[in-house]
């Protein structure tokens, strides 16, 4: 086993039970837990686009909009998420407007992209229960974990190479094998669910987790970096360890909507 390797491993079996308690104690606890992660993956988004020395106004502004749409009351989020995300990204323009217009519109866009890639992906999470939360974290990490061996092991043509030169097919289906496998036994051991719905909503969530990567994974190759950040060992920065979250999450809630898991 490599260092990279041990880090990797060491790292997770830090996470992993923090994480737990935060979903089992669930309200206060979670929201908190859930806003820390969205503020450090909003600044290393941000980071990736600009210079956050000389924006730190608008830093501090996107930060701000980001917490607040992660403790918008649950019954008004489509009220509040639009005109919130508008005032964030005019705020910004304001702040920017003395500089170059074409300047000022760049960190316009990348304001709010950034609220609508980290807080907004993020915030259904916050309305999900914790049988719920743990199929998609269970999905998402058997499905990482999976790609990660067996993509390493079998090799085989690649998935998309001019965005991630490392995953391959095999990695892919070995992924959504592993996470239909481990989702599917989840939900026959909470004795809730029934087994072919909890398989098909694990496929999808399978898929989402492997795009919300290969979405980091071109906006790193397009930016020219290898992680997002150095927070954490083995894995890089928030941003890398949570992209397939950030697609997941609303992939389930928007799923368990119309076809609910538990019954």
């Amino acid at each position: 086993m490599t260092q990279a390797h041990r880090q990797r491993v060491l790292t997770a079996l830090i996470l992993i039970p923090l994480l737990a308690a935060a979903i089992v104690a669930g309200g206060m606890p979670l929201r908190l837990a859930v806003s820390l992660v969205a503020v450090l993956a909003l600044g290393e988004y941000l980071a990736m686009f600009w210079d956050l020395q000389k924006r730190r106004l608008a830093l501090a502004l996107v930060l701000g909009a980001g917490v607040g749409l992660m403790w918008l009351p649950a019954s008004w989020p489509e009220m509040a998420t639009a005109p919130l995300l508008t005032l964030a990204a005019g705020t910004v323009f304001l702040t920017r407007s003395g500089k170059d217009a074409s300047l000022a519109a760049h960190d316009t866009l990348v304001a709010l992209s950034a609220l609508l890639y980290v807080p907004v992906l993020l915030r259904p999470g916050l309305q999900l229960a914790p049988l719920d939360l743990g199929f998609i974290l269970l999905g998402t990490m058997s499905t990482d974990t999976a790609a990660f061996y067996v993509g390493s092991h079998l090799g085989g043509p690649k998935l998309w190479p001019r965005v991630s030169p490392k995953k391959t097919w095999s990695g892919s289906l070995g992924g959504l094998a592993a996470c239909i496998t481990v989702c599917t036994l989840y939900a026959v051991w909470a004795g809730k669910a029934d087994p072919g719905r909890a398989a098909c909503i694990a496929a999808m969530v399978s898929v989402a987790a492997q795009g919300g990567d290969l979405m980091e994974s071109a906006i790193k190759r397009w930016k020219n970096i290898k992680d997002s950040g150095t927070m954490l060992p083995g894995h890089g920065g928030i941003l890398d360890r949570i992209d397939s979250l950030l697609t997941a999450i609303p992939v389930y809630a928007a799923l368990t909507h119309f076809l609910p898991l538990w019954t």
